[in-house]
């Protein structure tokens, strides 16, 4: 999989070269990007390695819901996964969380990760986006994904924004998809988020869109696994459980380039 293109026009790529991108390549985030239009790689990371690549990344502490966030609740596997742990030590519950808050910040474009969900009620995991400032005007919560173990085959697409950014003014849409086979093995979530509207796609198969709150700010990208009611009941879980996560990606549509780049 890990072999990303700087530049690719998908609307150009003939028979020939789908077969050998596909004989050469375990699985590539090219293969599901929208057809027809220029994409430009403008960050990734692979999960190289043996440890998080902080230059890219920081990590989210402190309590959060019912559990507590915590550097060694995250992992690589030296296979190029990242891997979030969820356990339990001493009746307190444990998860992490990462994102490219001041590291990489970005508007419009292409963003996608491949994950293997994990299998546990009272947890999920989650890809998202979200502005640096947190209530702001004009601002989004992108979540590109959330899971619940306990649902088994649904994902679910939200977005969550303040009116003029005050925090008494809460507004969220959302979308719940069945997916068949969603609780084995990998699967790649993306948002196409353009000027105009957020296109959502589950292994490349578009599952929702809307023109809802579309953010017109930069803004950063996190993997989450949290632990809270909303998912069932954590003390039914068998820990520890696991959120894995091969590669995230941002692509640039070059018709929509932000004017600051």
């Amino acid at each position: 999989m890990k072999n990303f293109g700087r530049v690719l026009n998908v609307g150009a790529v003939g028979l020939l070269s789908m077969a050998y991108l596909l004989a050469n390549t375990a699985y590539s985030a090219e293969s599901d990007l929208p057809k027809g239009k220029k994409w430009k790689l403008v960050w990734s990371d692979e999960f190289d390695g043996s440890k998080l690549d902080e230059s890219k990344w920081e990590h989210r502490l402190g309590k959060n819901r019912d559990g507590w966030v915590v550097r060694d609740a995250v992992s690589l596997d030296g296979k190029g996964h990242l891997v979030i742990k969820t356990y339990e030590k001493d009746g307190k519950y444990y998860t992490g969380i990462i994102r490219t808050r001041g590291k990489f910040e970005h508007k419009y474009g292409y963003w996608v990760a491949r994950c293997k969900l994990p299998k546990e009620e009272g947890h999920w995991p989650a890809f998202w986006i979200n502005p640096t400032v947190w209530p702001v005007a004009g601002g989004t919560e992108i979540d590109v994904m959330e899971y619940l173990a306990h649902t088994e085959n649904k994902v679910y697409h939200n977005l969550h924004w303040y009116v003029d950014g005050d925090r008494r003014k809460h507004q969220t849409v959302g979308q719940k998809v069945d997916i068949s086979g969603l609780s084995e093995g990998y699967h790649t979530f993306a948002v196409e988020w353009t000027p105009k509207e957020y296109i959502f796609y589950v292994d490349g198969e578009i599952t929702w869109r809307t023109r809802e709150a579309i953010s017109h700010r930069e803004q950063h990208l996190l993997l989450s696994e949290e632990v809270g009611p909303w998912p069932g009941k954590i003390e039914n879980a068998k820990l520890p459980d696991f959120f894995e996560v091969d590669y995230v990606c941002v692509y640039e549509n070059e018709n929509h380039t932000p004017k600051q780049r």
